[in-house]
């Protein structure tokens, strides 16, 4: 292989890694509970599998924290397989799809605000009137109910809904009571590498490798190689 193919080739494989790169979309959360404080409650996480081409989705929460909130209360539950030992807030927590519905209850008694950070994988429904995987958070009390009542239509429950798939973001439902209760939700965006572009890359870069490795070799054997004898008259 020439040098100048081989630094064709390089330059291939960089401008791949390049491209590796995606941006995954995380999204930060704050609640404010002033008008909760001193309350026990529980977090509830769902994910609700949409159609069937939209593959295994997740959900990933992370970086929980709180002012005069206590996370450690009571026990962490993820729902189908509550037989799972699971994280609690104190490290990232992932939600797969693992069946229709899929939850994740965390306990704690609320302070004045808490926020948390979440990203989802999954892929919108081909067909735009489909149904998406979606991921929905509630505020919910001792009984199971809802502490907060919203301003959405189609489930007064929930704080949020994220559609995953949706480059428009999660929908966010103002909260009408109790009084000093609110939300907001911020985009933050962190480039990462495409595990799979990695591999592939890496693979390449081997095989880059091997292949000069064995020209090389080849040329050493062949200048080391005895010229064949001139034929005697």
């Amino acid at each position: 292989m020439s040098t100048f193919s081989m630094k064709r080739m390089c330059a291939g494989l960089v401008g791949l890694l390049c491209a590796a790169q995606i941006h995954a979309t995380v999204f930060q959360v704050t609640v404010d509970t002033t008008g909760l404080a001193g309350t026990t409650a529980t977090l509830a996480f769902d994910l609700v599998s949409g159609d069937a081409d939209t593959g295994p989705s997740s959900v990933t929460f992370s970086d929980f924290s709180g002012v005069g909130t206590d996370f450690a209360l009571g026990d962490a539950f993820l729902y189908p397989d509550l037989a799972t030992t699971v994280s609690t807030l104190a490290s990232p927590v992932i939600l797969d799809e693992a069946d229709f519905f899929n939850e994740f209850l965390q306990q704690l008694t609320l302070g004045t605000s808490f926020t948390f950070r979440f990203s989802a994988t999954g892929n919108a429904p081909s067909d735009p009137s489909g149904s998406p995987d979606a991921f929905s958070f509630f505020l919910l009390d001792a009984t199971g109910s809802s502490l907060v009542t919203t301003g959405d239509a189609g489930d007064p429950q929930a704080i949020l809904r994220y559609n995953i798939g949706n480059a428009n973001g999660p929908d966010v439902f103002a909260i009408i009571g109790p009084p000093e209760t609110s939300v907001r939700v911020a985009e933050v965006s962190t480039a990462v590498h495409e595990p799979a572009a990695v591999m592939l890359v890496l693979a390449g870069l081997l095989a880059l490798a091997v292949t000069r490795t064995a020209s090389v070799r080849s040329r050493v054997l062949h200048a080391r190689a005895p010229s064949p004898a001139a034929p005697q008259a």
